[in-house]
């Protein structure tokens, strides 16, 4: 009987036991082997009675516990149980009917692990309960040896002479969501990464599925997905095709599904991925990508990132002709030397930068009317150069280009130098045209031309002069 008694402390090894005085199994989910706030636990359990027990003097254990079977069934597959040389054996007790064994064993403390998975493969053998329990429900059961399993992974074998009360000791799957960067261009590659921290106790038999749910002004790139355990490529892994998600208008879904029976140990994937900002992405609102992780009847608490993309508008006025709205100038706007490439976005006040499957041919320059500001759109934050390259007739063009700079909340402001002919407004930036003979600027004449004239006088005023010598003379 002790080396039952010391079994059963021994193969409490996942869940820690404590008795108490009535026949009873409850299992609590308390201390730090407890799921994250706001993840969703339905975790269920079951119990197993292997084999029965019994007081000596009919009341309690000071003298004595008897463990016993009326099944020949439990009695074959408790004899078929060995671990390093250790076993059950079962006796007959003399004069019984129907027959009765008395159960002992010589098992030790290191043949725990391997027990508890052996009589947990053989539980069609032994007396299962009435349908599954969860954490904090009281199951009234006989006296006995039991086994308990969860969804979760976890298991424990443990006599129930009392009010056993077990103390979850399973650690929970934990993840985390991450962006490279929180302002992107239209076009741009944004690179998210996962973290799912996968605890020993984990049923390695059993998928990890991430969920992964993104604005659909968002497109995955699926090819490239790609997880990491540890610095070892981890390659048993699928990735559903993304669909829109009935729940969230605007939103599409997809699964990213892990097979870890290979695993064998605590141990942490990090999944990276990429996903596009489209040409549909509305400046400022912010574009979110939520995921959380599935695993058997646990799920953590969803985690999401944003990203956003920017805009500034640009506005013209012509001096002495404000209420002229047919009058406009042309611009582009230069990023690190180069002009970028701009299509039309959802009406003509609105222009943006093209994705990679934008079908519409993409321009450079655009036109701005007065009192027509054109939204410039899908902008990552930094520093942008606006040139004008015409101007209507009778105006003088700009001298110097423009710098306009957006900081990484999308706050906009304008080089100092751009003269009393720029303003900066609430995020548009108004250009200013005044009227009158147009001076020399990018483009234009130069001082070429008075160069020639004067070269023509000083001709003309030197063959005159020499005409007139000769005449006196």
């Amino acid at each position: 009987m002790k080396k039952i008694l010391a079994l059963v402390l021994a193969l409490a090894m996942i869940l820690a036991v404590t008795v108490a005085s009535a026949a009873s199994i409850t299992v609590n989910n308390t201390g730090d082997h407890k799921p994250e706030t706001d993840g969703t636990d339905n975790t269920e359990y079951k119990w197993y009675r292997v084999f029965d027990a019994s007081f000596v003097n009919g009341t309690d254990a000071s003298e004595g516990v008897r463990y016993y079977t009326t099944s020949s069934t439990v009695k074959t597959a408790l004899e078929a149980i060995t671990v390093n040389g250790h076993k059950f054996t079962l006796t007959a007790v003399p004069g019984t009917n129907p027959a009765e064994w008395n159960i002992t064993s010589d098992f030790v403390q290191a043949d725990a692990v391997e027990l508890s998975e052996k009589i947990e493969a053989a539980k069609d053998k032994w007396v299962a309960g009435n349908g599954t329990f969860k954490a904090g429900e009281k199951q009234t059961v006989d006296p006995g040896y039991y086994l308990v399993t969860s969804t979760l992974g976890s298991k424990v074998i443990l006599d129930t002479l009392g009010a056993e009360n077990i103390n979850e000791k399973n650690e929970y799957i934990t993840d985390g969501k991450t962006v490279a960067k929180t302002n992107y261009n239209v076009g741009e590659l944004v690179d998210y990464t996962i973290t799912v921290n996968i605890p020993a106790t984990t049923d390695f038999a059993l998928p990890i599925i991430v969920h992964d749910t993104m604005d659909a002004d968002l497109a995955l790139k699926k090819n490239t997905v790609a997880i990491k355990n540890g610095t070892t490529d981890f390659t048993t892994f699928s990735v559903s095709d993304p669909v829109a998600d009935t729940s969230r208008t605007g939103f599409n879904k997809f699964d990213i599904t892990l097979d870890v029976t290979a695993l064998t140990g605590a141990t942490t994937l990090t999944i990276t991925y990429k996903a596009e900002v489209l040409s549909t992405a509305a400046a400022d609102e912010g574009f979110i990508n939520e995921e959380f992780t599935e695993y058997s009847d646990y799920t953590t608490k969803p985690k999401d990132v944003t990203v956003k993309t920017y805009d500034f508008n640009v506005a013209k006025i012509f001096t002495g002709k404000t209420t002229d709205n047919t009058l406009y100038a042309k611009f582009e706007i230069q990023e690190n030397g180069e002009a970028i490439n701009l299509i039309q976005g959802d009406d003509a006040t609105h222009l943006v930068r093209p994705d990679s499957d934008d079908e519409a041919t993409p321009f450079t320059e655009f036109s701005v009317y007065q009192n027509a500001p054109v939204n410039i759109r899908g902008l990552a934050a930094g520093s942008y150069v606006l040139h004008e390259t015409y101007t209507a007739p009778g105006f003088n063009a700009l001298t110097e280009d423009i710098t306009v700079m957006i900081d990484a909340e999308g706050n906009v402001s304008v080089n100092s130098d751009a003269g009393s002919d720029i303003a900066l407004t609430d995020g548009t930036v108004t250009v200013t045209n005044n009227a009158g003979t147009e001076l020399p600027s990018t483009g234009g004449i130069g001082t070429t031309i008075f160069y020639v004239l004067g070269g023509i006088l000083v001709i003309g005023a030197a063959v005159i002069l020499v005409a007139r010598r000769k005449a006196h003379e």
